[in-house]
C-alpha cells in the first residue's frame, strides 16, 4: 500500500495498491507521498519546575509542571508564593496536620514579587488615570 498525490490537483489517495501507484507514478501523473517525520516530543522533567507565567485568561502566575505533566497555576500575594503548591496532609508521627508538597524556589519568589509590584503599579496608575479623565 502507498500514499500517492496527483501532480495536477495536489489531491492525496492514501493505501492505493502497490501495483497501481507504481504505474500511475510512472506514468507521470502521480508521485509518491512520503509524510514530512514527526518531530519527537520534548523530554519531560524528572522533577517539579517553577516559572513564572500566564494563566490562560492573561493574569500573572508561578506555574508549577510536575514530571508527569501536571500544570498548576498561583495568582495570588507574593507572600503566600513560598507554600503555594504545598497541601494539609496528617502526619501520624506529629498527631497534626502538616504542609507537604513543592515549595516554590526563592528566586522564582522575588521574581514573581517584582512582576506582581509593577503590574499593580501599572494597575494603579491607568486607574488614576482613568479617574480623572471621567472628571473632565
Amino acid at each position: 500500500m502507498a500514499d500517492i498525490i496527483n501532480k495536477l490537483t495536489g489531491r492525496t489517495f492514501r493505501q492505493i495498491d502497490g501495483a497501481l501507484a507504481e504505474i500511475l507514478v510512472d506514468l507521470g501523473l502521480m508521485e509518491y507521498h512520503r509524510a514530512a517525520p514527526q518531530p519527537s516530543a520534548a523530554p519531560r522533567p524528572k522533577e517539579n519546575t517553577f516559572t513564572i507565567g500566564r494563566t490562560q485568561w492573561g493574569k500573572l502566575s508561578i506555574v508549577l509542571t510536575t514530571p508527569s505533566g501536571a500544570i498548576s497555576h498561583f495568582g495570588g500575594e507574593p507572600s503566600q508564593a513560598r507554600d503555594a503548591f504545598k497541601t494539609l496532609a496528617w502526619s501520624a508521627a506529629h498527631e497534626k496536620q502538616i504542609l507537604q508538597g513543592p515549595e516554590v524556589p526563592a528566586q522564582i519568589v522575588e521574581q514573581y514579587a517584582a512582576e506582581y509590584k509593577y503590574e499593580r503599579a501599572v494597575k494603579a496608575a491607568t486607574e488614576v488615570k482613568i479617574s480623572a479623565a471621567g472628571q473632565r
